[in-house]
């Protein structure tokens, strides 16, 4: 979704401490590796992680992910990402302090939301997954 030159870091992949939520739309593909967060506003899947704490996707030898191009939404925009507001109202951020090799690109971030519009996120959906940001 997002064309960036990746340096192979690994740090967007290798996070223990995140696992990217499951969009709406996502759920019926993705849904059985994933596992269930309860929140006040409705149940968020999230991708299951390996007992290693690493994405349950990530190749261990290579450490690449082994379904890069059915890969979740959350994935595949890195370096943005979606922040919701605990109003469920969405922003496409770009994350310069972990990926910092990326420049600002405006156009691509029109383009993302765009996207994202088309799908109409549900509010009770942001407001849980900023739950889910706030309590992880």
């Amino acid at each position: 979704m997002i064309k960036i030159d990746c340096t192979g870091c690994n740090t967007c992949c290798g996070d223990e401490y995140f696992a990217p939520a499951l969009l709406p739309f996502e759920e019926k593909k993705l849904g059985r590796f994933s596992k269930k967060l309860k929140t006040p506003f409705g149940d968020l899947l999230i991708v299951k992680r390996k007992k290693n704490g690493f994405c349950l996707f990530q190749d261990e030898k290579n450490k690449k992910c082994k379904i890069y191009n059915k890969r979740p939404i959350d994935c595949q925009l890195y370096p943005y990402y979606l922040k919701f507001n605990k109003k469920g109202e969405m922003k496409i951020i770009l994350d310069k302090e972990v990926c910092t090799h990326t420049k600002e690109n405006k156009k691509e971030r029109q383009r993302l939301f765009n996207f994202f519009k088309k799908y109409k996120i549900p509010k009770n959906y942001g407001k849980s997954y900023y739950f889910y940001m706030q309590t992880d």
